[in-house]
């Protein structure tokens, strides 16, 4: 599979409007190394558009390091201040969100981790292919910007998806009935009406 390039990832935010885009098929990543959210109640939404069932992973980054923020001029005689440190990877809060084709369904969010961490969320089955979105947010009320980075990963489905949600039994007897759950997904398979 292949990613048409970051550069094309359809790209818009509450205040400002760009274009880029992306189509995501089979296993890929695209990562968009830096960004930035603007201060107290932005949020940047990124669409991206599927041509077959897919697995979509997520991932919001904050960029920034610490350093001494304390005015330049301390005590006169042109002597520097010191110990006002400021990290700003953890200016904002970063949340993130995959929304569905609507643009209004929240599909699934990641925002438990505090300012300056990584936070990751996962849709197991977009199952229709078409334009669905990613929203940046911020989970606080910050004053500056965040630079960050967003990573969208796609794994494609495989036709159905099979899982046992109470396990898989160890050992079957023979001849002997036993019941257990199987819980069965349609991954990319195409059903034909009356086929089934």
């Amino acid at each position: 599979a292949r990613c048409q390039s970051c550069i094309d990832v359809f790209f818009f935010s509450s205040r400002r409007r760009h274009t880029r885009y992306i189509s995501v098929t089979g296993v890929q990543t695209c990562a968009l190394p830096i960004l930035g959210i603007d201060d107290n109640g932005d949020d940047d939404w990124f669409r991206f558009q599927t041509v077959e069932s897919l697995a979509i992973t997520a991932t919001v980054s904050p960029i920034g390091t610490t350093y001494d923020d304390s005015p330049q001029a301390c005590g006169g005689a042109g002597n520097c201040c010191s110990g006002n440190f400021t990290d700003s990877a953890s200016i904002a809060d970063l949340n993130v969100q995959i929304v569905d084709t609507d643009g209004a369904t929240v599909l699934t969010t990641a925002n438990s981790q505090p300012a300056g961490s990584t936070e990751t969320t996962l849709v197991t089955a977009l199952s229709t292919p078409g334009e669905y979105f990613v929203r940046v947010y911020e989970g606080n009320a910050p004053s500056e910007t965040q630079l960050y980075s967003l990573s969208i990963a796609s794994v494609a489905l495989p036709p159905l998806l099979i899982s046992f949600p109470n396990g898989a039994p160890s050992l079957l007897p023979p001849d002997i009935a036993t019941t257990f759950q199987v819980r069965i997904v349609d991954g990319s398979e195409v059903l034909v009406p009356g086929s089934a």
